[in-house]
């Protein structure tokens, strides 16, 4: 059984300035929305994460979390804090404003029974995500 929970997602600048995107799940989705060609991430009943149902799942089927479209600046990194339970995996993709295909910055595939945290550092670009 896969059970992927993100707490969190937090976009950050250099001197821990908060960009536009980040999002505590408290209550709501901040603009994250579920690609409706996959399975359905959903807001944990009490808030503060997501979660994929994977019992509803079949197979390799995957589920995807879409963020609003985000303009990076000097520094910034993406930090996940997310739990995995069971076997699948998590990744982190990215998607530059006018290309077609997604470029994968990060996987996590091991199970774990605590909250992990991970930060991805993004490259700068004047192009928005």
């Amino acid at each position: 059984m896969l059970l992927i929970l993100l707490l969190c997602f937090h976009f950050i600048v250099a001197r821990t300035q908060t960009l536009p995107g980040s999002c505590n799940f408290e209550t709501g989705t901040c603009g994250y929305v579920s690609d409706p060609s996959y399975s359905r991430w959903t807001l944990n009943q009490d808030g503060r994460f997501i979660e994929v149902d994977s019992p509803l799942m079949k197979g390799s089927e995957k589920a995807v979390l879409v963020s609003p479209e985000l303009e990076m600046f000097e520094w910034s990194c993406v930090r996940l804090v997310y739990q995995i339970t069971g076997s699948g995996s998590l990744q982190l993709l990215l998607r530059p404003e006018g290309d077609t295909f997604d470029q994968t910055l990060w996987t996590a595939d091991m199970p774990s029974d605590s909250w992990l945290v991970a930060s991805i550092d993004l490259w700068n670009t004047s192009a928005s995500y």
